[in-house]
């Protein structure tokens, strides 16, 4: 199907309907069986959006670079509502749970009534950016910072636990079966959604520049008056990935993990130990974990990896992709001639 424009984002899908924003500031929403299109929309001051849409329901909720959430019917792309500008610009999706929006911007993330986009409450934060986007299990809200991945309860909008990072961009977050994986640069961490920073971590002398506890004591562990700083509450912790990398693909047993130039490593999610790794072209998106394998789309063709060992099943040659997005009858993929493109 000829879109016109190549897509500014990856398409979005539900089964039913397929979205694809596109560079010239339309959205396009097309029949997912057919590829039909069913309507076209304009978008805010006709800039394409930062990050993909999201379809939730009946509605459609586009984040804005200009720092506007646009709500579209999923069925004709007419505005229901937009917000007032809430954030300086939007660079990762809204995300959409149990009539709740949550978007997220260098300034913080806030919650609203997805029915009416009334805000419900904010959680500032103190990083200096913002990219990628929020994810949910349960009642845990996982959000990854410049400096820190959060856990914050979803209904008070209060955080829980943090586990900190030097400030490297982070890659992705993750978080399936209560269990939390975190990329930033070389480093991925794994730890539980529900843990708990130990009683004494926060304590906050304001003489002291407002530090905490485990600053001072890795001091006086340095000058040899105090035994080691317990290690942070995670269940393991790698060091040894590509400096870039791209979002995980995590499955039951394993989380796969890719750099922009091919770079793969499959980690076993129990213990991070690694199973295999191996080698591809530049990719132009992150791994998708399959029924069938591991998923590679790179500029002119698509792999399949055996999961449990990382060999090469399969090959075809798509020439010009630009992004890959799966689901459940079919695979979606646009190029660079603004193509969109479904496999079954």
């Amino acid at each position: 199907m000829a879109l016109g424009s190549p897509a500014a984002t990856p398409p979005v899908t539900d089964g039913r309907l397929v979205v694809v924003p596109l560079q010239d500031g339309r959205l396009v929403g097309l029949d997912a069986p057919s590829g039909q299109p069913l309507w076209t929309a304009r978008l805010t001051l006709d800039n394409p959006p930062l990050s993909a849409p999201v379809i939730a329901g009946d509605r459609i909720y586009v984040a804005q670079r200009e720092g506007l959430l646009m709500v579209l019917s999923a069925a004709d792309g007419k505005e229901i509502w937009r917000s007032k500008s809430i954030a300086s610009s939007f660079e990762g999706s809204p995300l959409v749970a149990d009539g709740v929006v949550y978007t997220y911007s260098t300034g913080g993330i806030v919650g609203l009534d997805a029915e009416d986009g009334r805000i419900l409450w904010k959680y500032p934060l103190d990083a200096g950016w913002a990219t990628v986007a929020p994810i949910v299990e349960g009642n845990h809200l996982v959000i990854a910072t410049g400096d820190k991945a959060l856990v914050i309860d979803r209904v008070s909008g209060q955080r829980t636990f943090y586990l900190g990072f030097s400030r490297v961009q982070p890659s992705s977050v993750t978080i399936r079966d209560g269990e939390v994986l975190a990329l930033y640069g070389r480093r991925a961490s794994a730890f539980e959604a529900a843990a708990r920073r130990p009683w004494w971590d926060r304590l906050v002398d304001a003489s002291l520049g407002g530090e905490t506890i485990r600053t001072f004591w890795f001091r006086f562990y340095l000058y040899g008056l105090a035994p080691a700083v317990p290690p942070e509450p995670t269940i393991w912790i790698v060091t040894s990935l590509p400096k870039r990398t791209m979002a995980a693909a995590v499955g039951q047993d394993l989380a796969v993990v890719a750099s922009p130039d091919g770079v793969m490593t499959a980690l076993r999610r129990r213990d991070g130990e690694s199973l295999w790794t191996a080698k591809a072209g530049q990719l132009v998106a992150a791994p998708i974990l399959t029924a069938d394998g591991v998923l590679l789309a790179e500029e002119s063709r698509l792999l399949l990896l055996d999961s449990a060992t990382g060999q090469q099943r399969a090959e075809r040659k798509v020439e010009g992709l630009r992004a890959a997005i799966p689901a459940q009858d079919a695979m979606y993929f646009t190029t660079n001639a603004g193509d969109l493109v479904a496999l079954r």
